[in-house]
This record gives structure tokens, sequence and C-alpha cells, in this order.
């Protein structure tokens, strides 16, 4: 058996594939060091029709690969039985009595080639080559579809009737049950598994047979291989499993889905007793998911049924004088068995084992219905009535807790407004200015108890429980916690931050834009995006000392948003208010109803120093100063061009101003070009303009009708401002290799234009019909696609078709649809300067006693295979050099192409 840790070749081709791109490797070889097209995994180390196993837990199991031309490759599983997974098992050395055969990739998706498909062996042939199969390569499979086995060691062969725990688990004493049946491991289906048939099981196992937990639906993993009973029907007395009543051996209508487990008591110390809880997934140790120790293992209780009382006994348990129960997997979902459901305590029972309950282990439940608790500290005391603010930047906000039984607990916001603030804020001493509501849960998710809901306070009552509740009994949850901002004047002297009314642009990148806040109670707070416009952003503006004219309203699309609460929505200004707290009721502070939270107002304000003016363009992203994007300037901002209703009119207005800013008349201009699609890149600022319906005798952008400056979210338009016309079909090379006219990416001429041509469907022909046309050596040219000499930056991509009807003379080559894809580059031969046979150079180093070698045959330099190469060669080669060796030889991958890797050696004299 040869075993060699290799990952799989990510190329696969047939043998006529093979010897095709091997001609064109030898060739790119001879062109282009250090050049990668498709890199094949070869292990030289693996012999044809050798196996592995891979992706098993143990040896013996696994992804079954197969060793051709020294690569690796999986099997599918189409016709896959246990007859070739004998075949498999013998090859490798394994009991192959008790072969398993497994399918649907179980062990993992391999890579690479699938090298079989409909393998048909009898079970006694000694190879898995020697076995009926489609032939190499033939196969109409995917890797989800690669064979595995499981092998049975010699050394691990199993007595009928003994069982064992497999699977998944976290403690010895749990498992998937499996049992041995002619040498061969097999699993219980779960129909009817109960206690009497766990009991069985664990005693059978060594361990003690009270408390026994069966477990069902594979919780333990799916198991392979053969299900051997069904239906157990154990009295709880017998020695063995195989003992009890049951459907009969291999009689069944299951699925590994429904692999039977159990949890036993273990004999030996566990690390925790039966009965003992614990939290978790909480903030700390007083809150958390209820986990419940038997068996030495933790699990969690269903939410079924749970409520305060039992959370009491689960709180006093722990240590905590009270508790309240939470459902739904609050603090997230356990894992393991689910131990208890429908407990039904009292709230005077000592433990949890003392409710009543259905039985341990016993549930209909999944762990997103995990039940959890939140004690309450023994040590907490406060005052009958008492409110405090919590998790606010300043004393005077933060969420509202109110004390009631000595415990803190929280708010509900169900009803609660500017009335019931009021209330709050007085009690703690801010008495003078507006109050505001926060929205959602800004200052955080309280704890504990919400002990108050549908309050309606008429606002001047002196303390928060005065006020009447006549919808108590409303449910809330912790994400609808009430938080509040109190005016800054308080009973203990003035704190000042900002001033009321006040604005300021943050997260923009100058100084006259960015998102709004403004300032109330001493706080920043953020405006919705909802209804915001150009009148609001020009009072905005004016307020800050900006120019009024030419402002631009900005929704969340450019700049990030603010990280302060949200303090208004639907401002309504006229533009000729002087602040913007002129445009809205102080009373709505606080209140918002916006789609999206994330989506504050923002403006871009004119700039008191000009960077660049109004309507001036520039482009970017081209190759050239004639072509890019498009973009325009605005309160000395750069922004781009919407591609929407972009068109060559459009692009003649920019490359006239273009023209002119290069001192170029626009007649030297032949055929604008409009790109569209982002063709330049997107840009990273502002789309200022949109729809633009240009005659394009205008002098900038701004003239256009439909030039209506904003924020808009679309493509990017670009132009090519050709200076010089190319003919259509024309070819040229672009970007090639350094020094070298003879290597480049494709370019035809298309309509005016010079556009890349896509590497779909172009082959090696191509490259010789593109090198004959441009005048050079076109024998054993070869193309390269997947952008290897860049992508064009140029209008678009191109299909091509290409035909001969007479020979190479009757060839063309011709575009024939627009698309997206990458682009091709050819490599023409390189011409060849004559020398004598048997002269020998070194190539490619840094120096010229250093290099790859090359020997003249024929007037032709080639290379030399490293086949034997050695030391004393080396010294042979420095020797007719004239020379001096150092003896040191240094390998350099050359090439790393298609089917094998070729190794050449490279040396110092």
């Amino acid at each position: 058996m040869s075993v060699v840790n290799r990952t799989s070749s990510p190329c696969s081709h047939s043998a006529s594939e093979a010897v095709a791109m091997w001609r064109r490797s030898t060739v790119l070889c001879a062109t282009l060091a250090l050049m990668a097209v498709c890199t094949a995994q070869i292990d030289d180390d693996c012999l044809d029709g050798d196996l592995r196993l891979r992706g098993g837990e143990k040896e013996h199991e696994g992804r079954v690969e197969i060793c051709v031309s020294g690569e690796w490759g999986t099997v599918c599983d189409d016709l896959w039985d246990r007859y070739n997974a004998k075949v498999v098992c013998n090859q490798l050395g394994f009991n192959y009595s008790a072969a398993i055969a497994v399918s649907r990739a179980h062990y993992g998706e391999g890579s690479g080639p699938i090298f079989l498909d409909n393998v048909a062996c009898s079970g006694r042939e000694e190879r898995l080559t020697d076995c009926v199969h489609n032939g190499l390569l033939e196969h109409n499979c995917g890797h989800h579809e690669d064979a595995g086995v499981y092998c049975q060691p010699v050394e691990e062969a199993c007595l009928d009737g003994s069982i064992r725990l497999a699977g998944e688990r976290e403690v010895q004493n749990e498992g998937r049950v499996e049992i041995c049946n002619q040498g061969q491991w097999g699993t219980v289906c779960d129909d009817r598994w109960d206690r009497n048939d766990a009991a069985v099981a664990c005693a059978q196992l060594g361990f003690l047979q009270n408390d026994a937990i069966p477990v069902s639906r594979a919780m333990y993993g799916q198991g392979i291989g053969y299900i051997l009973y069904d239906e157990m029907d154990c009295t709880g007395l017998e020695r063995n499993l195989s003992d009890c009543r049951s459907a009969g051996l291999l009689v069944n209508d299951c699925q590994h889905s429904e692999d039977a487990g159990v949890l036993c008591r273990p004999r030996e110390d566990s690390p925790c007793s039966n009965g003992e809880l614990r939290l978790t997934g909480g903030r700390d140790s007083t809150e958390g998911r209820v986990e419940f120790c038997f068996n030495g293992r933790w699990g969690t209780v269903c939410d079924d049924r749970f409520g305060d009382s039992d959370a009491r006994v689960i709180c006093r348990q722990l240590g905590f004088p009270a508790g309240y129960g939470q459902s739904g997997a609050t603090f997230g979902q356990g894992a393991g068995p689910i131990f208890l459901d429908d407990l039904d305590c009292l709230g005077n029972e000592t433990t949890l084992l003392s409710c009543r309950h259905d039985g341990v282990g016993f549930h209909n439940c999944q762990h997103s219905e995990d039940a959890s608790v939140i004690c309450l500290a023994a040590e907490e005391r406060c005052i009958e009535g008492d409110v405090r603010l919590m998790n606010g930047d300043y004393p005077n906000e933060g969420r509202v807790e109110i004390c009631i039984s000595n415990h803190w607990g929280t708010v509900c916001d169900y009803l609660f407004d500017a009335s019931d603030a009021r209330v709050v804020c007085n009690q703690l001493g801010y008495t003078n200015g507006d109050v505001i509501q926060v929205q959602d849960g800004y200052y955080g998710a309280g704890r504990g108890m919400v002990w108050l809901s549908g309050l309606e306070c008429s606002g001047n009552e002196t303390r928060l429980l005065d006020c009447p509740l006549p919808y108590s009994s409303r449910s809330c949850s912790h994400s609808s916690d009430v938080s509040i901002i109190c005016p800054i004047t308080a009973s203990g002297g003035t704190v000042g931050r900002c001033s009321d009314g006040a604005v300021r642009l943050v997260n923009g990148s100058l100084p006259n834009e960015g998102l709004v806040e403004i300032c109330y109670n001493g706080r920043w707070g953020a405006i919705c995006e909802d209804q915001w416009d150009t009148l609001d952003a020009t009072v905005v503006c004016h307020q800050m000392g900006f120019p009024g004219d030419s402002v631009i309203a900005v929704g969340k699309s450019l700049f990030s948003s603010s990280s302060g609460p949200i303090f208004l929505d639907s401002v309504d200004c006229q533009g000729t208010e002087s602040r913007l707290d002129e445009c809205f009721d102080r009373s709505s502070l606080g209140t918002h109803s916006c789609r999206d939270v994330s989506g504050h107002a923002g403006v871009i304000c004119p700039s008191i120093e000009r960077t660049c003016d109004n309507g001036e363009v520039r482009l970017v992203g081209g190759g050239t100063l004639l072509e890019g994007r498009v973009e325009v300037c605005y309160n000395s901002r750069w922004g781009t061009v919407c591609d929407n209703m972009w068109d060559r009119r459009d692009a003649r207005v920019v490359c006239r101003q273009v023209a002119g800013e290069y001192g170029l008349e626009y007649d030297d201009f032949f055929n604008p070009v409009a790109v569209r699609g982002s063709g330049f890149g997107r840009g990273s600022g502002p789309v200022f303009l949109t729809d633009l319906l240009c005659v394009g005798s205008e002098q900038n952008l701004l003239e256009c009708r439909g030039a209506e400056v904003g924020v808009y979210d679309c493509s990017s338009a670009g132009i090519y401002c050709g200076l010089q016309p190319c003919k259509d079909g024309s070819l040229r090379l672009a970007e090639g290799l350094p020094g070298s006219n003879n290597t480049g990416r494709v370019e035809m001429c298309i309509r005016n234009v010079w556009a890349g041509l896509c590497d779909t469907g172009f082959d090696d022909r191509n490259a010789e019909f593109v090198c004959s046309q441009l005048g050079l050596p076109d024998k054993n040219a070869v193309s390269v696609g997947g952008d290897f000499f860049g992508h064009g930056h140029h209008i678009s991509s191109w299909s091509v078709a290409y035909s001969c009807d007479n020979g190479s003379r009757g060839c063309s080559l011709r575009a024939t649809t627009k698309t997206e894809c990458p682009h091709v580059g050819v490599f023409c031969e390189q011409m060849v300067t004559r020398c004598r046979t048997g002269h020998v150079r070194v190539v490619g180093g840094a120096n010229s006693s250093e290099g790859r070698v090359e020997v003249c045959l024929n007037g032709q330099w080639g290379k030399i295979c490293d086949d034997s190469w050695d030391d004393n060669a080396a010294k042979v080669v420095c020797g007719q050099l004239n020379l001096p060796t150092i003896g040191e030889l240094h390998t350099y991958i050359e090439a790393l192409l298609f089917i094998h890797t070729r190794v050449y050696y490279n040396f110092n004299c």
C-alpha cells in the first residue's frame, strides 16, 4: 500500500487534452520562466492503481482515492457496493470480510479528477483496477458522489452480540449503540427504544444499570453499515442486548437518522452529581441557561410550562433568594441532551429533581426551547419606588430602572410618553427643559424583571410609582426597555456640554459635509433621513455659516452612520429659517419611525474655500489622459455621474471639456464613446448626476437638461475620447513583457475603439493567426487567458469567432458578442539567433556565470532535462564556459504546467 500525503490536482483532462496541453507547456516554457497556468499536483511516490483512504477518523475508513499517472483522484459511488468495498479493503490490507460500502461523500468531498465510475467488482479481484468500470475519467459524477469504505481492522474484529458506544460524544459513558453481528458492527433503530433497553445496554457495557437514559434521533451522529435491530423490547433483566425481543435481525424500516444511543451512569467519580445545576451564557453567575447534570453529563431543560415557580426553585438551589423564568433560549442554545421537560414546581421544593416532570431524558423539544433564569442577588437592596438612569455617558441619560421589592428592574416602552418621562426626570431632580425619550434600545437591554408597563402619568406626579398603571399585565422583553435624556440643569448645578439646537457635521471627509447632528439636553443626536430634502439641508448650511446656494441633501449612502441616538424624524423646513430647531415641534424629540435606523440625514454645503469649481470634470481610472471614469466637481467635492441614459452626446460634452484642459481642439477628437456599467471602476465619492439629456454642444455637464445635482446610487459613467481613429478589425498587442514586442494582451479595433478579446474559445490557432497578422513569428504561438497580461481598460470585452475557408491565408477572426470576460493574450515565437551544435550557455541568472543551462542543436537553443543531472555534469558545463565551479546547485521551478511538472537545474559557477 502506498500512502503519500499529497493533495489532489485541481486540473483533470482526458488523454488527448493532456498531449495537447503538454505541447503548449514546452513552448511556453521556452518563452517565459516562473509561470504557472494550471498547476498539476503530481505525486511521484504513488504508482498506478495505488489506493488510499482520506477523511476518516481512523486509518481503516475514509474516502477512496486512487493513483493514476502520479496523480490522486476519487471514485464515483454509482453502483458502489460491498463487493467493491471488499476489494478496496483487501488491497489496503484490512479485514475485507466485514467491509462496508459508503456513498454520497460521507467522508467529505475530494478534489481533482474523478477517475472511476460504475465500478462492478465480484469481490475476488486483487486490485480495484481489475474490476469492470467505465474507463479512466469516463463519468457523469460530481465530488458529492465520492465513494468511501469502512474496513474492519484485523485486531478489532468483534464477537457476535458484543456492543460498543460510538459517535460524537463528550464522556465515555454515552454514545451511539452499536452491536456486532458476524464480525461486523451495526446500529439499532430508535423505534420503541426506551429506558429498559438502555438499562440492558448500559449493564452489558459495565456501567450502572439504574438511571440509564435512552437517546434517539442519532444524537451522537449517524452510523454506517447495517441497521441490525428495530422495535427493541427488553424487560431490563436480559444480560445482553441481543437477548431482547425485537422485529428480527436486519428487519427494520429505519434510516441512520434514527440510530439509538444511551447515556449510562458511570461507576467511577463523575465530573458532576445527579441533579446538580449551573447557569451558562449569562453576563454573570446570577443569570443564564439552566443546565442539569445527570449520569456525569450536563444537559438542558425545556421551556414547556416553565415559569417563575420553577425559576425560584432553581435560584434557591443555586443560593439566590429568588428568580424569574425566561424561555426561548434567551441566553443561547445549549448542546447535548435535553434532560427535563414539562416541569411543574410548586415553588417550595429544595431541588429541581423534587419537582414533577416527565422523567429524565423524556422530551419533545429542540434546543431553541432551552429554559433560562434570572436570579436576584441576595446583597441587592434599594428603596421602594426609587428610580435611576443606567448605561448613559452622563448622569442625566440612560435606561430607566425602578426599585420594587428590593430589586432593580426596568420599565417597558409600551404607552410610555413625554409625561411619563417628565415624572422620572423630576424625581431625579432634572426639572427644567425638554425631556427626550430615546428609542431602539440605545442604552442597552436591562436585566432582572420588567416591573412596569402601560404607564399613564399626567406629568405632575412626584414619583413614577404614583402614576396610574391600567395596563400592567402587558408582557415585555428587555428589548423594549425605556431610555430617556433629561434636561442638563439639575438641582446640583448646571452641566454644560453643547447648547440646545446647535448643529454639527460628522463623518465627512471635508468640513462642509457630513451627517447632521443636533444637540439637546447636552447630547448630540442624529436625524432620520425620511423626507430629508434640500430645504432642510439649506437651513443647516446657513446655520453653520456656509453659503446657502448649491446645497445637497444626503442620505445614508455616502456617510457612515452616527453613533448617537436618533432625535428627529420628518423635519419640515421652508428653507428661510435661521436655525434647524425652528422646523419641528420640540415635543417630537426622540420620537421617530425610521424604516432603517442606520439611515441618517446629511448635507454637502458649498465650501467657503473652493478646491475645484462647480461643473469641472476629470477622468479617472483610464489607461490614458483621454479615457476614464467621469467625475464632476460640486461644492468642492468630486463625485461621479450615473450611467442611466448615458450616451455619446453626454460623452461629447465631457470630451469638449477635457480637450480644453489639455489645450486641444475638440475637432481633433474622433468619435467619443460613452462607457457604462462602471467600466473604469465605480469610484468612492457620491454620485452627483443622473439621467442627463445633453444635446452635445453644452460647455459643461451642468448645462445639460436633467442636471439636477443630488446623491444617487447607481453604476458610474465613463468615456473614451480617441485622438486617432483605428481601422475596424485591426489588431494590436498591449502590456506585454518588458522589452518584448512579441507578447501581450490581444486587442481588436471595434467601432473605432480598441477592445479586449475574451479568452473563451481562443486557442493556439487563433494565436498563430494574430501573430501572423502582426508580422510576428507565428510558429508554435501560444494563447494565454485569465487576464494574464492584465484586463484592458477599454470600452468592452468581445467574444470572437475564428474560421478558415482556404488554409491559413483564408482565416479570419471577427468579434461576435459584447460581454464581460477575462481577456486573452499571446506569446509569438521569439526570433532565434543561430548557434553551433554542442555549444552551451546559461541564461536567466543574476550574472553571466549562473542560470538555466541551454544547449545548441541544429542552430537552435534548447533546455536540458534534470534526469540524472548532478555536480559532475555542472562541472563539465562550467569547464566548457571557462568558468570555475563552486559546486552549488540550485533548483528552480521553470513552469508547472497542465499534466507533468518539469524541473530544470540551474547552478552557480
